[in-house]
């Protein structure tokens, strides 16, 4: 079963259970382009949430928690999961309280995207495309990440600028191949870096 805590609102002192993110068993972790790994072991938690009850924005690792007990806390409203759209919400909305968690919610907004079309293109990306371009546009020159920069100009549609932005760099020489191909094909889809054996008891 999935790990729950009680969490109590900063705002509003509301209490809500918030629950582990559901992951189906794999026998590999999968490391994507954009650095989203699926599969990782270890409980897995969203940072940011809305109050069940006040609908105000709680950062998660800031606020009161204390281990969920069935028998005593038998009627609390569940925090719900955070949708592309929240995400969204929560830049244009100001959630964000310092550049590390601005940071947070665009790095969730670009893998959220990506989600939606990992396996095949897909008419859900397209429809959300134009709102997650304007924002990762917005997002692109705060990286400090070399690799996450060429990724992201590549998945923008900068072929050019990716491709300039591998000179030099000193990344993985198999990776820059990788990433000056798919931008000679116009590939502007996230691809699978490499799959390794999950860890016994992950």
């Amino acid at each position: 079963m999935n790990e729950r805590w009680v969490v109590v609102c900063p705002y509003c002192n509301g209490a809500c259970l918030h629950q582990e993110i559901s992951r189906l068993p794999v026998a590999q972790m999968t490391l994507w382009s954009d650095q989203y790994i699926h599969g990782a072991p270890g409980p897995q938690w969203e940072r940011l949430a809305h109050c069940a009850h006040c609908q105000a924005w709680m950062w998660l690792d800031q606020v009161d928690t204390e281990p969920w007990n069935p028998t005593e806390f038998t009627t609390l409203p569940m925090l719900t999961p955070m949708m592309l759209a929240d995400w969204f919400d929560a830049v244009a909305q100001g959630a964000a309280e310092d550049a590390e968690q601005q940071h947070y919610l665009y790095r969730q907004i670009w893998m959220q995207g990506n989600h939606l079309r990992r396996e095949a293109p897909s008419a859900a990306f397209s429809e959300v495309e134009p709102a997650w371009r304007a924002a990762l546009e917005h997002f692109l020159p705060d990286l400090d990440d070399p690799r996450l920069t060429v990724e992201l100009l590549r998945e923008l549609g900068d072929f050019e600028g990716a491709l300039a932005a591998c000179q030099g760099a000193d990344l993985d020489p198999e990776w820059l191949a990788v990433q000056r191909a798919r931008c000679q094909a116009q590939d502007t889809r996230p691809f699978v870096v490499r799959q390794v054996p999950v860890p016994q008891g992950g």
